[in-house]
């Protein structure tokens, strides 16, 4: 297999998860919002 056939691994930034997790404790994003969000992450990786 050639190297560049391996697609390299797409991870979440710890900044962005803190960030996402802030902002729901906060009240500036639904659960709902999160779990769509990493949902279509997951999906794009």
């Amino acid at each position: 297999m050639a190297a560049e056939a391996i697609e390299p691994i797409k991870r979440c930034p710890a900044k962005r998860r803190v960030v996402l997790v802030i902002g729901t404790l906060k009240g500036e994003s639904s659960v709902a919002e999160v779990e769509d969000w990493r949902e279509n992450f997951r999906l794009s990786a």
